[in-house]
């Protein structure tokens, strides 16, 4: 009698598993495309910096930028030292650390008690080699 039992739940669990994956057959209007990400508004700048406290580095100027994995030139990333440390790579540039910068957004933008620009960084002049598009945001940078 269990086996029967238990024969016919597996054929209730089957047959539930099978309307659920049975195609629709409602039509209903397209969907709408995605957001396009907001472009950034920048001003194009060349200035170098200084890194005054550890800084993270983004893919995008805001907190919601995605980190970065960065090589950066007399920097040994250690992961017991870092935490950002992966392979060799950082995705924060440490303290006393050089950046050269190619442009920072137009506006300030407040983050948590600060309210200061994002720098993107110029790969092509420092020694640093990032993995895509690099920012930091200028709290933490020193401007020469």
């Amino acid at each position: 009698m269990k086996k029967i039992i238990l024969l016919a739940a597996l054929l209730t669990m089957i047959a539930a598993c099978n309307k659920e994956s049975a195609p629709a057959t409602t039509t209903s209007a397209p969907s709408a495309a995605p957001a396009a990400a907001t472009p950034v508004n920048t001003v194009a700048l060349k200035k170098t910096g200084t890194v005054i406290e550890p800084v993270v580095i983004r893919a995008k100027p805001g907190t919601d930028g995605a980190r970065v994995k960065c090589t950066i030139s007399g920097f040994t990333c250690a992961a017991e030292m870092d935490p950002y440390c992966q392979s060799g790579k950082t995705s924060a540039a440490p303290k006393d650390a050089g950046l050269n910068f190619s442009a920072r957004t137009a506006e300030k933008v407040k983050v948590g008690k600060w309210e200061n620009y994002w720098y993107k960084l110029n790969q092509d002049e420092t020694g640093i080699t990032c993995e895509g598009e690099a920012w930091v945001y200028g709290q933490f940078v020193k401007l020469n």
